[in-house]
């Protein structure tokens, strides 16, 4: 039972993500399909680091919330100053 539910909610992520190839395929030439391609990767990796950074933070941020707000606001500001300079 969970694992066609599961495997729908894998199928129908994958089309939705990949929404925008299979309209554009529909107006565009394929050169230019592989142009947004190569520059809607370099976006998504981009998330991917600043998704596994925070996700790294978010102990230290729970942490540092709980003892003292004042070093947590801080802590935020620092790595969004980080982030947004990787950018």
């Amino acid at each position: 039972q969970v694992i066609p539910s599961f495997l729908l909610n894998t199928v129908l992520v994958l089309i939705a993500s990949r929404l925008d190839y299979i309209i554009l395929s529909l107006f565009d030439r394929l050169e230019e399909i592989g142009y947004y391609a190569i520059a809607y990767r370099v976006l998504e990796i981009s998330l991917t680091v600043i998704t596994a950074v925070i996700t790294a933070a978010f102990p230290a941020f729970s942490r540092q919330f709980s003892e003292s707000r004042d070093h947590f606001g801080d802590s935020v500001q620092y790595v969004i100053k980080y982030l947004c300079s990787w950018i």
